[in-house]
């Protein structure tokens, strides 16, 4: 029963503080709650330790509380339990707002789960990820608790450490920043991006939140158009071939770090494929293939120029196109090889475009695209090239033929001359006109 109470209290039921005296939950409140309160009491009591409770009480003029209630058990001066000490504080307030910044976070949560870039929080002294949004789970493929464990540098391609820092630095000095990069997913695939970040400072310490948007497809479709751009200003300016091919080669290297080029240049009977570029591959492979002789079983390449269809051979080691060369390639760490021949106008087959890699791989849609208009590329260089060279060759021919036939013309005039002296020496007069030249 109630010994003592407050007019706080006595409001709860609408009474005057004498009347709750000598009262109890069950004469006072409904069955429920008063149970439910009893209950709390006698933990109280069996403890003999303070305790925080939370309950829900309808006031006698209607309205509704969330009362916080400290509960400490009392006892008297021989230390015998006497009772429970209440003492509680209206919680509706913060409850209240609470429960809106909740629903704020709720649909907040739910916007940014929704959206299709990548949304990642990083310490920016670390590069630790500390939240990201469901899109880049997806995106970067990596689970949860995986995130736990990541920093950028863990699937950043573009930036070393220091580049890294001293972006970050220059984010947090500016206070925002944009820029492009390219960062590995968890599957090993490339991806280009473009990163919105802005500086935001939580709990003291320094953070970087970053919006990261796909941009993959329209990077990949620019490169390809920069180089075919740049390969045929140098067809146009007669740079050698094998330059040509050089730059191709090393340029789609360098856009590809997994990639290893060849370029193999068919001979004029059709048989045998011979080096035309291979910037990276290992001197004792290029030189083990550069002859090979083309046919249905010969390799990526062989294959590809005998059938003038691509080869996407992902596994070397198991292909039976690798039958007889597959031990050499695996001898130098090579484990997949794509190769597509480029075309001449009439068909022909005038050599073969090739990537190798280190780890057996299956070709994707994007990959066998940009493997087609490589071909089409070379197809289109090899052609003006060799135009070139005739054309070339045409000019040199028609210059030593103009030069014969120059020095065949002086040459008669310098015989009319000597004809008219030696007749005007033995008295007959010239046969040959006045001026002979």
């Amino acid at each position: 029963m109630f010994l003592a109470c407050n007019a706080r209290v006595a409001s709860v039921f609408g009474l005057p503080e004498a009347e709750v005296l000598g009262k109890c939950d069950y004469d006072l409140l409904r069955p429920d709650l008063a149970e439910s309160i009893r209950a709390e009491d006698l933990a109280v009591m069996q403890s003999a330790q303070p305790a925080r409770h939370s309950d829900w009480i309808d006031f006698a003029d209607g309205h509704r509380e969330l009362l916080e209630t400290v509960k400490t058990p009392m006892f008297g001066a021989d230390g015998e339990l006497i009772g429970v000490l209440g003492v509680a504080r209206d919680m509706t307030a913060l409850h209240q707002a609470q429960a809106v910044l909740a629903e704020r976070e709720e649909v907040y949560g739910a916007i940014v789960n929704q959206a299709v870039d990548s949304i990642l929080l990083f310490d920016s002294d670390s590069g630790a990820v500390l939240e990201f949004n469901e899109a880049a789970r997806h995106n970067f493929g990596y689970e949860r608790e995986d995130f736990s464990r990541l920093k950028l540098l863990d699937f950043e391609v573009d930036q070393d450490n220091a580049l890294l820092a001293e972006h970050f630095s220059q984010v947090v000095a500016r206070g925002e920043g944009v820029f492009a990069t390219r960062y590995r997913n968890h599957s090993g695939e490339l991806r280009d991006v473009r990163v919105s970040a802005r500086a935001l400072m939580l709990r003291g310490r320094h953070c970087v939140s970053t919006v990261w948007s796909d941009i993959t497809e329209s990077a990949r479709s620019q490169r390809m158009l920069e180089l075919s751009n740049s390969t045929l200003e140098r067809v146009a300016r007669g740079e050698a071939l094998k330059e040509t091919l050089l730059y191709v080669t090393t340029l789609l290297e360098q856009q590809n770090p997994d990639m290893l080029c060849s370029i193999l240049l068919l001979d004029e009977e059709g048989r045998h494929l011979h080096t035309g570029a291979v910037p990276s591959l290992p001197a004792a492979y290029c030189e083990a293939i550069n002859g090979v002789r083309i046919g249905p079983v010969a390799g990526s390449c062989g294959t590809a120029a005998f059938t003038a269809k691509p080869v996407f051979v992902s596994d070397i080691e198991h292909s039976p196109l690798w039958a007889d060369y597959a031990q050499v390639a695996l001898a130098h760490g090579l484990r997949a090889c794509w190769s597509e021949p480029f075309l001449a106008s009439d068909g022909r087959v005038m050599g073969t475009f090739a990537a190798y890699y280190r780890m057996p791989r299956e070709a994707a849609e994007h990959e066998r695209q940009q493997f087609d208009s490589i071909s089409q590329l070379l197809s289109i260089a090899l052609e003006r090239h060799r135009e070139s060279s005739r054309l070339a060759a045409s000019v040199e021919e028609m210059r030593r033929w103009y030069a014969v036939t120059l020095g065949r013309e002086s040459r008669v005039l310098e015989l009319k001359d000597e004809v008219n002296a030696l007749l005007l020496r033995l008295g007959e007069p010239p046969r040959y006109g006045g001026d002979s030249r």
